[in-house]
């Protein structure tokens, strides 16, 4: 076990010297090290987590350990998880806090952090599953933690790197760290990615015994990013006699987060719940080739993801909407438990039909929820728009640097 906390120790060393864009939340973050909750750090693989971490204690004496070594785990044991802690201290003498790496890899991890917090352990903890705070266990770490989440770029990150570049460039490229800082090319990256998580994240981890349904599914989910969906829908077109299997998976496919389902808003509980759901991408750069010309349904989705980044929860605080006559608001936004802005997004407005279309269903939609701000996020701004009342025209460029909702 020692010989791999040393190398764990190198490779922490390595990239402690290594430079890095200066995450957004990364002050905040530093704000809570001396307080004694449990840091959480999650988000998708490979949106800079582990860095995060490390920038956050970078000049301070800490220990660090990546679960996802598969060695290292082949040699922890349940029972000899308190030997780790004795390595820990011959390895990172006198250390003030505790980072441990994709902390979901050690069986039975929860029990270890706990018991590991209650003896003073100051900790620090990533993870790449959205249920990582969530479950029966949850319970014994109940005020005990602070969640912090981290995300492929935001287009202002993104900006600090590729100085000049647009919100097209950005739409095309996604937020991946490493595709934005050594310009790799970005769907192959996503398409290895994706690969991994579906094996490593989903098929080993929960057993399944249905491979091909996962991936069919997968595949097929990757082209309706922006659309409608259901889960009855979804047990139709693969042949399926229950929607509970296609439910099932799909939740599978949203734990690493791959996906983000948005409800649909009524002041119903129920309703919202049973509705169907809108479907976005985690990063536009796991837009399938085709798909991913229609930028139109790329800014949609980076419009929903700004919103997530500045704390929006989908499902709590954005929802997607449909008045009674059927016409659809991309972005139900709330806020103290009140609606504070409805939001579409609408690539041109140039065609007086596209414009009078995108205002109805805004003014529509304002009478039957009682909101006043109304907003159309689009590429350029034409002089027709100025004609156009009780309505904020805003260009996605503003609007990507600066997702504001007041």
């Amino acid at each position: 076990m020692k010989d791999y906390i040393k190398q764990h120790r190198q490779e922490r060393d390595r990239l402690l010297g290594m430079v890095y864009v200066e995450r957004e939340g990364l002050q905040k973050a530093r704000g809570y090290l001396k307080n004694d909750l449990i840091k959480i750090i999650t988000g998708p693989r490979r949106a800079g987590k582990s860095i995060f971490a490390l920038m956050m204690l970078k000049h301070t004496n800490f220990a660090y350990v990546n679960f996802d070594d598969e060695a290292l785990k082949s040699v922890l044991q349940i029972g000899n998880y308190d030997d780790l802690w004795g390595v820990l201290d011959e390895v990172y003498p006198d250390n003030r806090y505790i980072l441990f790496d994709e902390i979901q890899n050690l069986k039975d991890w929860e029990l270890f952090v706990n018991k590991s917090h209650r003896r003073g352990r100051n900790l620090i903890l990533t993870g790449s599953n959205a249920k990582l705070l969530s479950g029966e266990w949850a319970t014994a770490l109940t005020g005990r933690t602070i969640e912090f989440e981290v995300w492929p770029f935001s287009f202002s990150e993104y900006l600090l790197v590729k100085k000049g570049g647009t919100v097209l460039d950005y739409l095309q490229t996604g937020g991946f760290p490493e595709v934005v800082t050594k310009s790799l090319e970005a769907r192959e990256y996503a398409q290895g990615l994706v690969n991994s998580i579906l094996i490593k994240d989903i098929t080993t981890r929960h057993n399944i015994n249905r491979q091909q349904l996962l991936l069919d599914l997968n595949q097929y989910l990757s082209t309706q990013f922006t659309c409608d969906i259901s889960y009855s829908n979804l047990a139709k077109i693969f042949g399926l006699s229950s929607a509970n299997t296609i439910q099932k998976y799909v939740g599978y496919l949203q734990n690493p987060y791959l996906y983000f389902l948005l409800d649909r808003f009524h002041f119903k509980t129920k309703m919202r719940i049973t509705s169907s759901k809108k479907l976005y991408l985690i990063d536009t750069a796991f837009a399938p080739l085709g798909i991913s010309a229609d930028t139109g349904k790329l800014l949609e989705n980076a419009v929903f993801l700004s919103l997530l980044k500045v704390g929006f929860e989908p499902n709590r605080d954005q929802f997607y909407f449909k008045t009674k006559n059927g016409k659809e608001i991309d972005f139900v936004i709330k806020k103290n438990h009140q609606i504070a802005a409805l939001l579409q997004v609408c690539l041109q407005l140039e065609n007086p039909k596209t414009l009078a279309r995108e205002v109805s269903a805004l003014h529509e939609a304002g009478r039957e929820l009682n909101c006043q701000r109304k907003i159309i996020i689009t590429q350029e701004i034409q002089k027709n728009l100025s004609e156009v009342s009780e309505i904020e025209i805003i260009k996605a460029n503003d609007w990507l640097l600066n997702p504001s909702v007041k």
